[in-house]
């Protein structure tokens, strides 16, 4: 409040994020509305979606599911070493 004078912050153009982005979510999240998700890949220009593949993947699965690290930390490690790479 005490930067921007108001509750909330300005909205930030999206468009200007250049680097990848990779959105992971599941199914079952009862955190994370879907339809939102769509709307920021949307908004993101360089951005990747990912379905966890498990109809009962939750929003504390990321960090505590059984398979996190088969369906999502191995796949960011994944993601990660190959940008490594490009750099």
């Amino acid at each position: 409040m005490k930067k921007y004078g108001k509750i909330h912050p300005p909205d930030y153009n999206l468009s200007n994020v250049k680097l990848p982005v990779y959105l992971y979510y599941g199914a079952n999240d009862k955190f994370v509305d879907v339809q939102n998700l769509y709307q920021l890949h949307e908004a993101l220009p360089n951005a990747q979606k990912f379905l966890v593949p498990s109809n009962d993947f939750a929003h504390l699965d990321f960090v505590w599911g059984k398979h996190a690290d088969i369906w999502v930390y191995n796949k960011i490690l994944s993601l990660m070493e190959r940008h490594r790479k490009e750099i």
